[in-house]
């Protein structure tokens, strides 16, 4: 669940920096000044719709979080 977090593409996360890397000229300059307030931004995606009852942040992430246990666990021969 962490991994698919993390990925979301928010700048100080890893998703951010994928985005980031794919930007480039005034767009990538403009994408990189968000970067001071991502820890704000993510901690209001992740609060206020806790806050207000709704649950489409833990949907977003643990979605596709299962979806990759399960093709783990099929790769590795321990799916059902």
């Amino acid at each position: 669940v962490l991994a698919v977090f993390n990925m979301i593409p928010i700048l100080p996360l890893d998703g951010g920096r994928v985005v980031d890397s794919l930007l480039s000229g005034e767009v990538k300059r403009l994408y990189g000044r968000l970067e001071r307030y991502g820890v704000l931004i993510v901690m209001l995606a992740l609060i206020v719709p806790a806050m207000l009852g709704i649950g489409i942040v833990q949907k977003a992430v643990s979605v596709p979080a299962l979806g990759l246990a399960e093709a783990i666990a099929w790769l590795t021969g321990n799916g059902g």
